[in-house]
């Protein structure tokens, strides 16, 4: 069905909608879909690594996201438009 798990801290609701629903309402308030099921703040996003097999967002919980290609150009774009230390290590690589 369309349910959404919403993760807050250390508390998590499961909430009848869908995931498009949500990156609809939340984009205003800075959030960015990282792929097809999670969408994150951005502020939350530490950095975004480039290695042989494609980009990766490493959040500050530490948790790594493989990125899909269609949604890189895009994120790196909007996340570099937004944040001054968002650090990009493609170059480094």
């Amino acid at each position: 069905g369309d349910y959404v798990r919403v993760h807050a801290g250390d508390s998590h609701w499961l909430v009848h909608a869908t995931l498009g629903s949500f990156e609809r309402l939340l984009a205003r308030e800075g959030f960015v879909r990282l792929h097809r099921s999670m969408i994150v703040r951005k502020d939350q996003i530490e950095d975004l690594v480039h290695d042989d097999h494609g980009w990766t967002a490493c959040l500050r919980d530490g948790s790594r996201h493989r990125l899909p290609r269609a949604r890189c150009q895009t994120l790196r774009r909007e996340l570099a438009a937004e944040s001054s230390s968002l650090h990009d290590r493609s170059a480094m690589l």
